[in-house]
């Protein structure tokens, strides 16, 4: 019996003395500093049959999870229960956690209730959901959305009647099925889900899936949150598996064990990165910038601009516009010849396209000194739900789920994990200040001052390129912001160009604050702030070189990525990737 044979090699790592010891023996140390629980449970359904153990299921769940930390880890529970269950309670309850999760926190989203999983829609069953009716499903491109602007770890649970369905095409939505991608925002986190049908049972008085973590719990002494502790894995993984098979006895003898569907995203990203083929064939060039011999000469790394601008949209509700590319293009001319910076445009990009032209710096080997200045213009949005965005060439009109837009949130993880030491991001389109969280969440002041000063350019060399840079300017905060008349640019981008025409006054160089006092006038109302891995002091420099050329790119083959990689894992490890 392989299940057995399985777990008997996995009872053999372990002595009795052993187990005895990860049992009784008192933890030195807390394996979080604090613990933020989520338990959504829902009985009551408008349009769909009742459930009769969810919201009971949650709730004991919540208790056995908050008696199994011990009194060492403070605790930050939400319950949402029945009638209160809504997409707008759940959000408001993650809001919360990413305003006070850090990194040493874990954050646990447990949901016991109806879900959907076919071929338009993927995501959790609100009360009132109605066949058809998309507005009240919390979807997996939202909740992937909102789970990555989490800082903490974080384990996800699913006691959902979609089986594996559910459980697969969740997973392939919120992990990026791009290896391109995977090296930038991967996260620490573990999933636990049903491979087949959820049941609920009498004899166990809830959810089969709840059960066997209770059980677990109650019988072993150790908890789930265990499995962050790569030390303990393995025992908790088999006494999952011994209590998994147990109670499939009490199953239709349809069902098979494993019931349960454990899985560490950080094991299937690892995964995925082995099965590139460094002798594959398909090749594309990826630029690969090699840095030039030190010239002694001021600023000797080279600066990068990537400049994007769409004004053209496939979508009837989003309009074609005047300026972006015309004001995209200007820019990007006035930082190649006043600043020698070397810029790539982009010009109407698919939402693929936009996402590719940003991850291929990843690929470059920036010096200590170099820079990017990343520009954005066309059209923006905001939804409660999947808050701001920027909208590309191939925005779908029916996106209810927004899977057709680049969030603010995946930008800025995307840009924050570049090995490029200093950036800087522009945005001009509507609701832009939403690439800040806090003004996004409405809890932000008027424009930041960065703590940047006038300096003379040795000290800038000699202190500001020390620490790290990640700084935005956004034409707008949670706000509709103008696109001008045709050939006259927007108001901000006019701006904008005033502070690059000046070519840095009479010390030849524009910081930060700097370019501020050029565009703050402009209306609405610019942003500006720091984000991500910025370090106090960090700034961002543009020298005045009149007459200099930019240094060219030279490029390298390397591997293609391989794009079914992440459907060939799933398929390896049983799973199907709808």
């Amino acid at each position: 019996m392989p299940l057995k044979s399985n777990l008997d090699d996995d009872r053999h790592d372990l002595t009795r003395l052993q187990k005895k010891q990860f049992i009784q023996k008192p933890k030195a140390k807390p394996l979080f500093e604090k613990v933020f629980l989520i338990c959504v449970g829902n009985d009551k359904y408008e349009h769909l049959p009742d459930m009769k153990y969810c919201k009971s299921d949650a709730i004991k769940f919540q208790t056995f999870i908050t008696k199994s930390l011990g009194d060492g880890v403070e605790v930050d529970t939400q319950g949402i229960y029945d009638e209160e269950v809504s997409i707008q309670k759940i959000t408001e309850a993650f809001e919360h956690v990413v305003r006070e999760a850090k990194a040493k926190d874990l954050t646990i989203l447990y949901y016991s209730g109806h879900s959907i999983a076919d071929n338009e829609f993927c995501g959790l069953l609100m009360p009132d959901a109605a066949p058809g009716d998309p507005s009240n499903i919390l979807s997996a491109p939202i909740l992937k959305d909102i789970l990555s602007r989490l800082e903490s770890k974080q384990l996800l649970i699913f006691d959902s009647d979609c089986g594996d369905d559910f459980f697969d095409k969740f997973l392939a939505q919120v992990i990026d099925s791009d290896p391109l991608m995977l090296e930038m925002a991967s996260k620490n986190r573990f999933l636990i889900g049903v491979r087949d049908i959820s049941f609920e049972s009498r004899k166990h008085g809830g959810g089969t899936l709840t059960h066997i973590i209770e059980s677990v719990y109650k019988k072993k002494g150790v908890s789930i949150i265990d499995l962050f502790d790569s030390a303990k894995q393995k025992y908790i993984q088999a006494h999952l598996q011994l209590q998994d098979a147990e109670v499939v006895k009490d199953l239709p003898s349809t069902i098979q064990p494993p019931y349960h569907i454990l899985l560490n995203e950080a094991e299937i990203v690892h995964h995925i990165k082995l099965m590139y083929s460094p002798l594959t064939t398909l090749r594309d060039e990826i630029p690969i910038l090699v840095p030039p011999q030190s010239t002694g000469e001021l600023n000797e790394n080279p600066s990068y601009a990537l400049i994007i601008g769409t004004d053209e949209y496939e979508a009837e509700g989003w309009g074609n516009l005047n300026n972006p590319r015309f004001d995209a293009e200007t820019i990007g001319r006035e930082l190649e010849t006043r600043y020698a910076i070397e810029t790539e445009y982009v010009f109407n990009p698919t939402k693929k396209e936009m996402m590719h032209a940003i991850a291929r710096y990843t690929h470059y080997e920036f010096g200590e000194q170099s820079q990017l200045l990343i520009f954005i213009a066309g059209h923006g949005g905001h939804s409660p739900m999947a808050r701001g965005y920027l909208v590309p060439k191939d925005v779908r009109d029916d996106d209810w789920a927004c899977e057709s837009v680049l969030w603010h949130s995946q930008l800025r993880d995307m840009i924050n994990f570049l090995p490029c030491p200093h950036i800087m991001i522009v945005i001009d389109a509507c609701f832009g200040g939403t690439f800040d969280q806090e003004i996004d969440a409405g809890t932000a002041q008027n424009m930041v001052e960065v703590d940047t000063k006038n300096v003379t350019i040795t000290e800038i060399l000699s202190q500001k390129y020390v620490n790290k840079t990640r700084l935005y300017l956004t034409s707008g905060g949670k706000e509709y912001v103008p696109d001008g008349r045709p050939g006259r640019h927007s108001p901000f981008a006019f701006r904008f160009l005033e502070a690059l025409r000046s070519n840095g006054g009479t010390n030849k160089h524009l910081n930060f604050q700097d370019i501020l006092r050029f565009v703050e006038n402009a209306k609405p109302g610019p942003r500006a702030g720091e984000f991500g891995q910025h370090e106090p002091g960090g700034d961002f420099l543009l020298i005045h070189q009149p007459g200099k050329e930019a240094r060219k790119k030279v490029l390298k083959e390397k591997p293609s990525p391989v794009r079914n990689l992440f459907k060939t894992f799933l398929d390896n490890i049983g799973l199907d990737l709808k």
